[in-house]
């Protein structure tokens, strides 16, 4: 055994002395075709599907109604005002103080639409597949500026009741918040995933503020707040955000 061990430290060293040579290869592509002929292996099956009955149960659980289909638009649409609202609530409820508004980047809404009629918990998981947490940024006017900014740019993301502006060319104007116009040297309270406050969605410029984490994720805010409603839920355009050409 320990002449192996030694012969195993030895041979890189005899190998180092040697002159690589390097052949090219070609890639080559293979289809996989599907096939209906593969059978199931029963002693899996028998495994899993205890686990897989649970999981269904769990995730076909009714939490609410939607009275029409909730369609992820832009710069505004029901979806997204749906989740911004619900995270703006379910953050002042954790932290037991005010925000001025909450906010969720496009891109983590990853189902066109909530359909109308029951709506499950498997829904909410495909809306927001992802595990982001939910916390609460403190900044200034200006920092809060730069932000409005980034997702005008972008063509709006959905943002919550308590943020109202117009967008003229790509740029922020008439920012207001709670009815206000925004004011630099006011400090704001600004809920959003950890993943834009992590500087994700090009959101850098947020990495050096400190975070106020919720200690819940995004989705399980969103199927509470489902829960809590009490009526089939309808949410309206309500001219959060504008565009001007």
């Amino acid at each position: 055994m320990r002449k192996i061990l030694l012969w195993l430290l030895i041979l890189p060293l005899f190998w180092g002395c040697k002159v690589n040579h390097y052949l090219r290869v070609e890639p080559q592509s293979y289809t996989v075709e599907e096939t209906q002929n593969i059978s199931q292996d029963s002693s899996i099956l028998v495994i899993v599907q205890p686990y897989k009955a649970q999981l269904d149960q769990e995730m076909d659980q009714v939490i609410g109604q939607a009275a029409f289909d909730l369609k992820r638009q832009g710069p505004e649409g029901a979806l997204g005002n749906l989740v911004a609202d619900a995270l703006k609530v379910k953050a002042e409820q954790y932290s037991k103080t005010s925000v001025d508004f909450a906010l969720s980047n496009s891109g983590g809404l990853r189902i066109p639409a909530l359909l109308k009629g029951d709506i499950t918990k498997s829904d909410v998981f495909e809306l927001l597949p992802f595990d982001n947490v939910l916390v609460i940024l403190e900044m200034d006017g200006t920092l809060l500026k730069t932000l409005v900014n980034h997702m005008a740019a972008s063509g709006g993301w959905p943002v919550s009741k308590g943020l109202r502006y117009t967008i003229v060319q790509s740029k922020a104007q008439d920012i207001r918040i709670n009815g206000k116009a925004i004011d630099e040297s006011v400090t704001y309270r600004v809920a959003m995933p950890d993943y834009v406050a992590n500087g994700g969605s090009n959101a850098a410029f947020l990495r050096a503020v400190v975070q106020e984490s919720t200690g819940r994720f995004m989705r399980d805010a969103l199927i509470e707040y489902i829960q809590d409603q009490k009526q089939p839920i309808s949410v309206k355009i309500e001219g959060r955000i504008e565009i001007l050409n």
